[in-house]
């Protein structure tokens, strides 16, 4: 009789135990917790160093961490393992190009206005391939004479009628040289209309 009591308390604790235990397991934070925290903080080499660690183990090289190491890489300055770790999350789901296009758009705006030129050019033309409807604010005249520069008119077309839509002193300049150009294929005229009209200062 005396047992009973006993078993009942040990069961009580053993229940107990399990509980903080399930609990704890819940509160544990994932990988991802940890690079996100990582890298929030403008910890890089540390959040890269939390992703790199889990796919030499053997983890499944999944697009969110595929993702945060490509973001990891871009804030150092590590180009083309960030251009290679994108690469690989859109391989996967191509569901990430508006994700991967805005983290290099935002690197291409930085770069161009911290006068690092060639970089933010090499940026705008990456974050491109990705999203074609992207928008550079003021620097919508640079990403389309890029567009330009490799035949794609169509694709520079957008970014320059946004540009000159902000800019109304220059809508008249642009219809000028569009009209004196009117002898060319339409699309060719616009080009070179709009490519003279993109480096006009403004």
């Amino acid at each position: 009789m005396t047992r009973i009591p006993f078993n009942r308390a040990r069961a009580t604790v053993l229940f107990a135990a399990a509980v903080l235990i399930v609990a704890a397991s819940c509160e544990r934070k994932t990988l991802l917790d940890e690079v996100r925290v990582e890298y929030d903080a403008g910890r890089y080499r540390e959040a890269l160093f939390l992703v790199r660690h889990h796919f030499r183990r053997g983890g499944a090289r999944t697009p969110p961490l595929l993702f945060a190491m490509g973001r990891s890489y871009l804030r150092l300055g590590i180009e083309a393992e960030a251009e290679d770790a994108f690469a690989e999350v859109y391989s996967i789901d191509s569901t990430y190009a508006p994700r991967i296009a805005d983290e290099l758009r935002t690197e291409a705006v930085r770069n161009l206005e911290e006068g690092n030129e060639s970089r933010g050019r090499r940026f705008v033309v990456q974050a491109i391939n990705y999203d074609r409807n992207l928008s550079f604010g003021r620097w919508d005249a640079l990403a389309g004479e890029l567009l330009i520069e490799q035949r794609d008119y169509e694709g520079a077309i957008p970014l320059l009628d946004r540009w000159l839509a902000e800019r109304p002193d220059t809508v008249g300049a642009a219809a000028r040289l569009i009209r004196d150009t009117a002898s060319a294929p339409s699309v060719h005229a616009w080009s070179a209309g709009a490519m003279i009209v993109a480096i006009l200062p403004g």
